[in-house]
């Protein structure tokens, strides 16, 4: 019983990041449970959970989906996440791993840091293309798609909820390929369904407070709170690769 307490507490911590940022569900949940479940288990649940926040969100924000935006997204994650398999076959993930953490660290310093206004207009449409083609890519190498996306989010001038909306879409829609690859390769053994079924309210609950935290947060203290988890997000892909240049 223990487990399912744990796990649906962990749940709850990814739901109420998620709900907050409109992203990172995965990138709490996943190294917790990595702690006392094995990963055909812990990855499974993870995936399943993040799917039905996303789903939620998007769902929420709707009448705010940026569609024009949507669909570049999604049509270029598509090739993105077949290249992104093949690049974490035939590419060391350890050093992979860094050039993008120290990338989005840098860009997530820099916006950070920077005095400018966020950007009253989206950037060429061509940009869309770009971000959904590299979070295909992050999604099909290393199961999170979010930071080319949120990047491309944040020089949009969209609004906290059209961000959360067009987001969560998008996040949503890739996260039910992988479910379904998952199902094809039979990961969803009844242990997995039943940390899942116990898990997922308790993830809806995180971010329906998640959501609530930050609804009245005007939009430039938003993008530094994205700033600030884009950040986090790239500390972890970063750090074996120093380990491993420090310690040998």
């Amino acid at each position: 019983m223990g487990v399912y307490i744990l796990t649906a507490a962990i749940c709850f911590a990814g739901g109420l990041i998620a709900g907050a940022t409109g992203f990172g569900a995965l990138l709490i949940m996943i190294p917790l449970l990595f702690l006392y479940l094995d990963m055909s288990t812990a990855i499974p649940v993870g995936v399943l959970c993040s799917f039905f926040i996303q789903a939620q969100g998007a769902i929420i924000y709707r009448s705010h989906i940026q569609t024009t935006f949507l669909i570049p997204l999604i049509v270029s994650s598509l090739p993105g996440v077949w290249l992104g398999s093949l690049l974490l076959k035939y590419t060391p993930e350890i050093w992979l791993r860094a050039v993008l953490g120290l990338f989005f660290a840098s860009y997530a310093i820099w916006s950070f840091c920077s005095k400018t206004e966020a950007a009253t207009r989206p950037p060429a449409m061509i940009w869309a293309y770009i971000a959904g083609f590299f979070s295909g890519i992050l999604g099909g190498a290393f199961g999170t798609s979010g930071p080319p996306a949120l990047i491309y989010g944040t020089r949009t001038g969209w609004s906290p909820s059209a961000m959360k909306g067009t987001l969560n879409t998008l996040f949503a829609l890739l996260l039910t390929i992988i479910i379904l690859v998952y199902f094809f390769h039979g990961f969803y053994v009844e242990k997995v369904l039943l940390l899942a079924a116990i898990s997922v309210p308790a993830c809806f609950f995180g971010g329906q407070i998640g959501r609530h935290l930050t609804s009245k947060l005007p939009p430039g203290q938003y993008l530094k709170l994205i700033f600030l988890f884009i950040l986090a997000m790239s500390l972890p892909m970063c750090w074996p690769a120093a380990k491993l240049l420090i310690f040998g």
